[in-house]
């Protein structure tokens, strides 16, 4: 899991997002026509089961690409993960 919550706000409750859930992750506009999210070159969206979005804006061309590179690697990850216990069962 990776946990999320939103900036600025004290009693801003904290979010679960399993990283199994997370079907694609897009960075700047490239993202599906569907997702209602203010998204901008900045920005990185993890694209979730049942037509979910997360959208994280980050300062720079180096930061957003290596969150989306370091988010694509730990949902790779788990993945890999995944497929190894199930075949070991």
């Amino acid at each position: 899991n990776i946990y999320i919550q939103r900036a600025g706000k004290k009693d801003a409750k904290k979010r679960a997002v399993p990283l199994g859930s997370v079907q694609e992750i897009c960075v700047g506009v490239d993202v599906v026509e569907e997702v209602e999210l203010a998204v901008d070159d900045m920005s990185v969206t993890l694209m979730l089961e049942e037509g979910q979005a997360i959208a994280f804006r980050l300062n720079d061309e180096e930061d957003r690409d290596t969150f989306a590179l370091c988010m694509g690697m730990f949902v790779d990850g788990n993945r890999k993960e995944k497929e190894r216990k199930a075949r070991k069962k």
